[in-house]
């Protein structure tokens, strides 16, 4: 049976690539640079908190002013069918009637107001203006009414930075900035917000993902380019790849060590990618072995790119294979052949 499409993997894979770069220019913007952080009380990455209704909420970024009043960030795009966006509008209106949100440590702190800030991407932003804006908002017969209109934003990356605007459309709504000085919602008025990707390049790469699900391309690429080799540091090559053997566990205890914020589930389908393109096999339930290396490519091919084409179309002789020819022609015995299992351990 086939493999997941390839384009499908990729384009999940840039989606939430994208989603990271902007919460983490807006992390950025609001605790490194030299006049945002002036207004900011605290800047949360992963909120998570209860709703009035009681359900849990998770914007993909909040922020507590140091005048008592609070915004959310959600990222979003919208699908052809309106179920759609009525559930973008249900989500952003459970934010709007939020009354507190995270503090210094994650604890609940009480807020004046929140104002809902909606980013989408370049092309969608007139037709998101139209559908929950005019189509909703303004519509006198729909249910769809926030304390106060979400502030729509568009944003378009550019080879060396991202731009975000605010839509000038009418009904949308505008930050309420208050006294804040500099003041956000004018920086999107006059398109004044212009994040050089190599200003918040760091805050991505110490904190590379979101509130969102991890694409499962994406989360393989992570762990391939950064966690396995911090992993296999000290691991003594076997022919041209270092062996790990690990369970769900060990793998999760690694990754939230270094960044957090990720779930076994996703960890199971970001290796599921890895078996597929034969850089790891799974030696039972919620255990693998990873032949760690470099990856023969085509040309200007990145990591992302091999992998999907693989997970499709495998290598006659994956790095896992060749791994096992390894231990063979150097007569060492395969480790995760011996009894009893060893998970956990680096050979």
């Amino acid at each position: 049976m086939a493999g997941p499409d390839p384009e499908d993997l990729l384009h999940d894979h840039r989606l939430y690539d994208q989603y990271v770069d902007v919460v983490s220019a807006f992390e950025w913007l609001f605790t490194e640079t030299t006049a945002m952080p002036d207004t900011v009380a605290h800047f949360e990455r992963f909120p998570r908190l209860e709703g009035p209704d009681g359900n849990r909420v998770t914007p993909d970024f909040s922020l507590v002013f140091v005048d008592g009043t609070g915004l959310v960030g959600e990222i979003a795009r919208v699908a052809l069918h309106e179920g759609s966006v009525d559930d973008l509008c249900h989500q952003i209106a459970r934010y709007d009637s939020l009354t507190q949100l995270p503090g210094q440590g994650g604890a609940p702190v009480d807020v004046g107001h929140v104002d809902v800030l909606l980013l989408v991407p370049l092309d969608i932003g007139t037709d998101v203006v139209r559908r929950v804006i005019t189509e909703r908002l303004l519509d006198a017969d729909h249910p769809y009414k926030p304390s106060h209109p979400p502030c729509i934003v568009q944003y378009v990356a550019q080879p060396d930075k991202y731009v975000f605007q605010r839509r000038p459309d009418s009904g949308n709504g505008e930050l309420r900035d208050g006294e804040r000085n500099p003041a956000l919602g004018v920086w999107f008025a006059r398109g004044d917000f212009k994040p050089p990707a190599g200003g918040f390049a760091h805050v991505k790469a110490q904190r590379p993902f979101m509130n969102d699900p991890v694409a499962p391309l994406y989360l393989a690429c992570q762990l391939w380019t950064k966690v396995f080799p911090t992993m296999t540091a000290d691991t003594t090559p076997v022919g041209d790849y270092k062996p790990l053997i690990m369970t769900v566990d060990e793998l999760a205890g690694e990754v939230n060590a270094m960044y957090g914020r990720v779930g076994k589930t996703a960890l199971r389908n970001a290796m599921s990618i890895l078996v597929a393109s034969r850089c790891a096999e799974a030696l039972g339930v919620d255990r693998w072995r990873v032949a760690w290396g470099d990856l023969a490519h085509r040309g200007g091919e990145e990591v992302g790119e091999v992998l999907a084409r693989r997970t499709q179309k495998p290598p006659a002789k994956g790095p896992i294979r060749r791994l096992i020819e390894a231990y063979s022609d150097l007569g060492i015995l395969d480790p995760a052949k011996a009894e009893p299992p060893q998970p956990g351990t680096l050979f």
